[in-house]
């Protein structure tokens, strides 16, 4: 599977799951992800990011947030 499409399902999870924890809607919760380091380190390949779960990156998002 292409590292893009991977990424894409893994972000849409993450979105959800921090829209779950800080009980604000996707769109919100979208801007929060896009506009963080964890962002950034998912679309960086050489970071090896992309084959986490969605799990493990939102962890990461919340030791950054």
């Amino acid at each position: 599977m292409e590292h893009a499409l991977i990424k894409t399902l893994v972000v849409a999870d993450v979105i959800e799951l921090i829209a779950k924890k800080y009980k604000i809607n996707l769109k919100e919760a979208t801007k929060m992800y896009y506009t963080s380091n964890t962002s950034k380190m998912m679309s960086d390949d050489n970071t090896g990011m992309y084959g986490d779960s969605a799990l493990n990156v939102f962890s990461v998002f919340e030791q950054y947030h």
